[in-house]
Protein backbone atom coordinates (compact mmCIF):
# COMPACT_ATOMS: atom_id res chain seq x y z
CA UNK A 1 0.00 0.00 0.00
CA UNK A 2 2.65 2.73 0.69
CA UNK A 3 4.36 2.10 -2.48
CA UNK A 4 1.01 2.67 -4.42
CA UNK A 5 0.45 5.89 -2.46
CA UNK A 6 3.92 7.15 -2.88
CA UNK A 7 3.57 6.51 -6.96
CA UNK A 8 0.18 8.20 -6.44
CA UNK A 9 1.70 11.03 -5.06
CA UNK A 10 4.53 11.49 -7.79
CA UNK A 11 2.11 10.84 -10.84
CA UNK A 12 -0.20 14.06 -9.26
CA UNK A 13 2.78 15.87 -8.61
CA UNK A 14 4.42 15.43 -11.94
CA UNK A 15 0.99 15.88 -13.52
CA UNK A 16 0.30 19.11 -11.43
CA UNK A 17 4.02 20.28 -12.78
CA UNK A 18 3.47 20.05 -15.93
CA UNK A 19 -0.28 20.71 -16.99
CA UNK A 20 0.38 24.08 -18.25
CA UNK A 21 2.64 22.19 -21.09
CA UNK A 22 1.03 18.71 -21.97
CA UNK A 23 -2.79 18.41 -22.58
CA UNK A 24 -3.08 15.64 -20.31
CA UNK A 25 -6.84 15.41 -20.60
CA UNK A 26 -6.60 14.74 -24.46
CA UNK A 27 -3.23 11.60 -23.14
CA UNK A 28 -5.70 10.19 -20.62
CA UNK A 29 -8.67 10.07 -22.98
CA UNK A 30 -6.18 8.43 -25.65
CA UNK A 31 -4.81 6.08 -23.21
CA UNK A 32 -8.18 5.06 -21.68
CA UNK A 33 -8.79 2.20 -24.23
CA UNK A 34 -5.39 0.19 -23.06
CA UNK A 35 -6.53 0.77 -19.51
CA UNK A 36 -10.00 -1.07 -20.68
CA UNK A 37 -7.35 -3.54 -22.73
CA UNK A 38 -5.65 -3.83 -19.31
CA UNK A 39 -8.73 -4.79 -17.58
CA UNK A 40 -9.77 -7.31 -20.06
CA UNK A 41 -6.42 -9.40 -19.86
CA UNK A 42 -6.84 -9.12 -15.96
CA UNK A 43 -10.11 -10.79 -16.57
CA UNK A 44 -8.95 -13.67 -19.04
CA UNK A 45 -5.87 -14.40 -17.00
CA UNK A 46 -8.02 -14.61 -13.75
CA UNK A 47 -10.38 -17.11 -15.37
CA UNK A 48 -7.82 -19.09 -17.11
CA UNK A 49 -5.98 -19.31 -14.35
CA UNK A 50 -8.21 -20.85 -12.49
CA UNK A 51 -8.34 -23.27 -14.11
CA UNK A 52 -5.05 -24.66 -14.00
CA UNK A 53 -4.15 -26.56 -9.97
CA UNK A 54 -0.44 -26.73 -9.73
CA UNK A 55 0.43 -23.50 -8.88
CA UNK A 56 4.21 -22.79 -10.88
CA UNK A 57 2.09 -24.36 -14.21
CA UNK A 58 -0.62 -21.82 -12.91
CA UNK A 59 1.86 -18.57 -12.68
CA UNK A 60 3.17 -19.75 -16.50
CA UNK A 61 0.46 -20.25 -17.36
CA UNK A 62 -0.81 -16.85 -16.21
CA UNK A 63 2.37 -15.26 -17.56
CA UNK A 64 1.55 -16.53 -20.89
CA UNK A 65 -2.05 -16.14 -21.01
CA UNK A 66 -1.23 -12.27 -20.06
CA UNK A 67 1.13 -11.72 -23.24
CA UNK A 68 -1.21 -13.53 -25.84
CA UNK A 69 -4.36 -11.93 -24.45
CA UNK A 70 -2.86 -8.25 -24.23
CA UNK A 71 -1.03 -8.73 -27.91
CA UNK A 72 -4.35 -9.89 -29.20
CA UNK A 73 -5.91 -7.13 -28.01
CA UNK A 74 -3.53 -4.12 -28.88
CA UNK A 75 -3.19 -6.00 -32.41
CA UNK A 76 -6.90 -5.70 -32.97
CA UNK A 77 -7.16 -2.15 -32.05
CA UNK A 78 -3.80 -1.32 -33.81
CA UNK A 79 -5.47 -2.72 -36.99
CA UNK A 80 -8.86 -1.17 -36.38
CA UNK A 81 -7.22 2.65 -35.88
CA UNK A 82 -4.68 1.73 -39.07
CA UNK A 83 -1.84 2.04 -36.72
CA UNK A 84 1.00 2.27 -39.81
CA UNK A 85 3.74 -0.17 -37.61
CA UNK A 86 1.02 -2.69 -36.15
CA UNK A 87 -0.11 -3.03 -40.17
CA UNK A 88 3.50 -3.25 -41.38
CA UNK A 89 3.98 -5.96 -38.54
CA UNK A 90 0.74 -8.25 -39.50
CA UNK A 91 2.03 -8.19 -43.19
CA UNK A 92 5.54 -9.35 -41.90
CA UNK A 93 3.26 -11.94 -39.16
CA UNK A 94 1.08 -12.81 -42.31
CA UNK A 95 4.29 -13.70 -44.51
CA UNK A 96 6.38 -15.73 -41.97
CA UNK A 97 3.47 -18.08 -41.23
CA UNK A 98 2.44 -18.72 -44.92
CA UNK A 99 6.08 -19.39 -45.39
CA UNK A 100 6.25 -22.01 -42.48
CA UNK A 101 2.76 -23.23 -43.75
CA UNK A 102 4.40 -23.75 -47.58
CA UNK A 103 8.13 -25.19 -45.93
CA UNK A 104 8.63 -29.02 -47.62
Amino acid sequence: IGTICAEGTVCIFQTVTVRSNIPIFRYLKECSIFLLMGLLMFLVVRFLGNLILIPLYRLIGEIVIGIIAYTIFIMIFSIKTKNPVCLYMKEQIVTVCSKLINYN
